[in-house]
């Protein structure tokens, strides 16, 4: 037993370091730091309209300010649409602070899943906040800011939100675009979406483990439960989510999940912060209050009562973690 409870204990430890050391090594895109700029300018030249684009995506990652004359002449004599608004975020992401406005401006054509795919890399919000609070805007731009916003927001989102909505008439609370906000992965409450769950779960499941082990090294009796308890426990959080009463073992009163959550967080915070993964599981807090995965699809139905558009979105999501563009996802 003891030898499994250290196995488990080491390969949680280990799974930590994987995901922390994935994201730090992780290309773009498939656009390594070590990619030589000049040789994505060069297909600037090219022929074909989508090798141009993709170059000109690959240059804004890499930020190539080496390239930023060449690229403002591409700029200048570009005719597709698509490519021209890519060399706008590769300016934008080399320094040419007005490119940005172009970009926002292109949310209100055919373009909007591009350019809401460039403006969710951006490294804060705070730049999108003063376009949000335009009165001028028209619906569609308002609701691809609040599309980006739901992928890079934090705390201060929110309240930029609901600010932005007693100042501009035309961001309708009620309205769909409103219910995007409401979709997020959760970043709008101060973490950083899929990937940051999973450090918050295996952070949990690590300080779990530590406890587990401590206890049973000190000779504790390990306790026991009926099975049909904790089915009755997985059945009804499956159903209801943070809003389940699950029964409270061993009393067996009933407790809120959401309560539950935050006593185990506190119980195991002592062992998080032993093992440095204390700032992973208050994600598990955050994630509490910010609701789950079904409550923001249920907003979202609500809004518009549109499955269809739901699956669309969800899938767009996907796509935007997955590539970093929006504009990857195709439907039928």
């Amino acid at each position: 037993m003891r030898r499994i409870m250290k196995l488990i204990y080491a390969a949680g430890f280990v799974l930590l370091a994987m995901v922390s050391l994935n994201a730090q090594q992780a290309p773009i895109d498939g656009v390594d730091a070590r990619s030589d700029p000049a040789e994505f300018a060069k297909q600037l030249g090219s022929t074909d309209a989508l090798v141009r684009q993709r170059s000109a995506e690959a240059l804004a990652r890499l930020a190539a300010t080496s390239q930023r004359k060449l690229v403002e002449g591409y700029q200048l004599q570009e005719k597709n649409k698509e490519v021209r608004l890519a060399l706008d975020w590769a300016l934008y992401r080399m320094g040419r602070a007005e490119a940005l406005y172009r970009i926002v401006d292109d949310l209100d054509s055919g373009r909007q899943n591009q350019a809401v795919g460039y403006l969710s890399e951006l490294e804060s919000p705070d730049v999108l906040y003063p376009f949000l609070k335009r009165t001028n805007n028209a619906p569609r731009i308002n609701a691809g800011l609040l599309k980006a916003l739901a992928r890079i927001g934090d705390a201060q989102t929110l309240e930029m939100r609901q600010e932005a909505f007693k100042q501009n008439s035309r961001i309708r609370p009620d309205s769909a675009e409103f219910a995007v906000i409401e979709l997020s992965t959760g970043r709008l409450v101060g973490f950083g979406g899929l990937f940051d769950i999973t450090r918050a779960l295996v952070a949990l499941i690590q300080a779990m483990c530590k406890e587990l082990a401590e206890h049973y090294e000190a000779g504790y009796e390990l306790g026991t439960f009926p099975q049909e308890l904790l089915e009755e426990n997985k059945w009804l959080a499956a159903r209801h989510g943070m809003k389940a009463e699950l029964i409270d073992l061993p009393q067996k009163s009933r407790v809120g999940a959401a309560e539950l959550a935050q006593r185990l967080v506190e119980r195991l915070r002592p062992h998080a912060r032993e093992l440095g993964s204390e700032r992973e599981l208050e994600i598990v807090l955050e994630l509490v209050e910010g609701g789950t995965g079904a409550d923001r699809q249920l907003a979202e139905w609500r809004a518009t009562r549109d499955l269809r558009a739901l699956v669309q979105k969800l899938v767009e999501a996907t796509a935007a973690g997955v590539t970093g563009r929006v504009g990857d996802a195709r439907f039928s």
